[in-house]
């Protein structure tokens, strides 16, 4: 097992490594665990030492990376989130091993940061969401967010007065109400993912196929949060999102592009 963390100082990743082998040793024990820190580097050093690292480890089972936003200079930029969602795939195939990647989402809601976090949901296996009941802070739920198999039963879990993480049996969890939102209400980090999915490689684009697309990802892609658009919000969307940078339209009539200088980290 190979946990690489990319943010916390040495004393919280000790902390978290003696957590990991204590928890592993309740249920039998771990082959080996190797723990490395990698807070000093920069994004690109941090995906080179993990490459290495990977190539000269024998029987890999597990890579946890923690986190992997620090693997990209800007969440939103799509050749770096490509890269990285592809250096994954590459891992786990070539090595025949499972990767856990963590990646905090929006502080508004519950969706992944950024363009990266389109990535990796596009691309992942499982997404499991993890949240403090607000009702009780000693208490988090975890849920399965999308699943390509059956998705497992939600649970809670709590940590004991040794850090040892244990399920709470029994626990009622409330279920969670999503409260739908029309493309003109999400903020313009989302709108700019929605608006990657509807081009998905297309360099460029007609209003009318535009308009067409941005409806199917809102129904077929994963944005749950986002009720179906009427064409009205459509009309405002479009505008919208040329005259804020997110689309580069040359001239009247012209067809659309993705403004891919936009950030919005």
């Amino acid at each position: 097992m190979l946990y690489f963390d990319t943010e916390q100082g040495r004393g919280h990743v000790t902390k978290a490594q003696n957590s990991i082998i204590d928890g592993a040793r309740t249920e039998g024990d771990i082959d080996s665990l190797l723990t490395l820190s990698f807070r000093e580097l920069t994004p690109y050093e941090r995906i080179e030492y993990i490459d290495l690292v990977v190539k000269n480890s024998d029987d890999i089972g597990l890579i946890v990376i923690d986190g992997i936003k620090d693997l990209v200079t800007s969440i939103n930029d799509e050749k770096e989130s490509t890269t990285v969602t592809s250096k994954l795939l590459q891992w786990s195939t070539k090595y025949n091993c499972h990767i856990i990647v963590i990646l905090h989402e929006n502080p508004t809601n519950d969706k992944s940061r950024g363009h990266i976090g389109t990535e990796l949901t596009n691309k992942a296996e499982t997404i499991i969401q993890v949240e403090v009941d607000s009702k009780n802070p000693e208490v988090s739920i975890v849920r399965p967010s999308s699943c390509r198999n059956i998705p497992f039963e939600e649970f809670a879990f709590s940590v004991d007065e040794d850090g040892i993480p244990f399920i709470v049996k029994d626990y009622v969890i409330k279920s969670k109400k999503v409260k739908k939102k029309s493309v003109m209400e999400i903020d313009d980090s989302e709108k700019y993912e929605l608006l990657q999915l509807a081009f998905d490689n297309k360099e460029f684009l007609g209003y009318g196929e535009l308009e067409s697309r941005i409806k199917s990802v809102v129904n077929d892609k994963g944005f749950k949060k986002v009720k179906y658009s009427s064409n009205a919000s459509i009309k405002k969307f479009i505008p919208y999102s040329r005259d804020h940078s997110l689309l580069i339209q040359e001239g009247n009539n012209k067809p659309y592009r993705l403004n891919h200088q936009y950030t919005n980290s």
